[in-house]
């Protein structure tokens, strides 16, 4: 909840000093791109675990030329697994809380003066903090080495990212429109806003 309160807050501050200098500036391609979205399809839906929270993503981006456009990405998202019970005979639960960033290439092509759609790939470092509970009493559980885990306890936290993507842009202003776009990451579906400068 925290995550989308924070992105409705900078979507409302990237609106108001939009509206507040629309008048004073003069049309031009938009170089620079800001965009903040949200996670429609967690990553972690085959896990059959619940999102604690909606995932949330923000970019930053630069166009390069007409058609090439280099951006930064983050995203966090958190999940809890249902209880399980393994070898040791106790009910557990994992709650999974992710972080991902990276860079990203993306072609662009024009559908028309306000529409466009967009693919690339992204290159990035993905975080991973894994913790396990007992269901009855919610304090952390520490298993043994050799003792049957639903997840590896010495698994690294980090782990290199690449993934491919692609989406749609729609532009209601010459500077600020929405976005959908499918592909890994965070999530696997995300919708959002954008804003070019």
């Amino acid at each position: 909840m925290k995550g989308l309160s924070l992105t409705l807050m900078l979507l409302c501050v990237l609106l108001t000093s939009d509206l507040l200098t629309a008048q004073s500036q003069s049309y031009h391609q938009g170089r620079f791109s800001f965009s903040a979205g949200v996670g429609l399809l967690p990553a972690y839906m085959k896990d059959k675990s619940v999102s604690n929270s909606v995932p949330v993503n923000f970019r930053a981006g630069f166009r390069v030329s007409k058609i090439f456009s280099m951006n930064a990405f983050a995203g966090f998202a958190s999940a809890t697994t249902d209880t399980r019970s393994f070898g040791d005979g106790f009910a557990t639960y994992l709650v999974n809380k992710s972080m991902a960033i990276g860079i990203r290439g993306q072609m662009e092509k024009e559908i028309s003066n306000r529409m466009n759609i967009y693919g690339g790939i992204m290159l990035g470092y993905h975080f991973a903090n894994i913790d396990e509970y007992m269901a009855g009493s919610r304090l952390p559980y520490e298993r043994n080495l050799d003792a049957p885990t639903p997840y590896d306890p010495n698994a690294p936290e980090g782990k290199l990212l690449y993934a491919a993507y692609v989406g749609t842009s729609y532009f209601f202003t010459k500077t600020i429109g929405i976005y959908g776009e499918l592909g890994y990451g965070i999530s696997l579906l995300n919708m959002g806003f954008t804003l070019k400068i």
